[in-house]
């Protein structure tokens, strides 16, 4: 990342999320990477940009979806063509729906799912 964006983070995200079926974090993994100074991040929603022939008709559609269950929607994306094109729209729906939109740093309280 740094390599990227000339910028340094502390923030980390589970591949599969911190209690999916292929991968479960426990509490003491969790404060053990509290304590290395890591923060983590869990997410609720996948947008499927990464998934070949999602269109970005496709991605809007499944967070349009999702956003209508989701109390507190985290929303997944991958740097890919897909979420390029499907970002600027994404954003301007949340922003029209009230939903919440800022950057997560390192003083951003995590959201952790159960």
């Amino acid at each position: 990342l740094y390599a990227l964006v000339r910028r340094k983070t502390r923030l980390i995200r589970m591949p599969e999320g911190s209690r999916s079926g292929k991968l479960y974090l426990t509490d003491r993994q969790k404060d053990a990477l509290a304590d290395a100074g890591y923060v983590l991040w869990d997410w609720n929603i996948s947008a499927m940009d990464h998934a070949p022939g999602y269109t970005a008709e496709a991605v809007l559609a499944k967070i349009d979806a999702a956003l209508k269950t989701s109390y507190y929607p985290v929303i997944r994306m991958h740097c890919t063509e897909t979420a390029s094109i499907v970002l600027p729209q994404l954003l301007q729906r949340l922003t029209d729906a009230a939903v919440a939109v800022g950057a997560i740093t390192e003083a951003t309280a995590p959201v952790v799912f159960p």
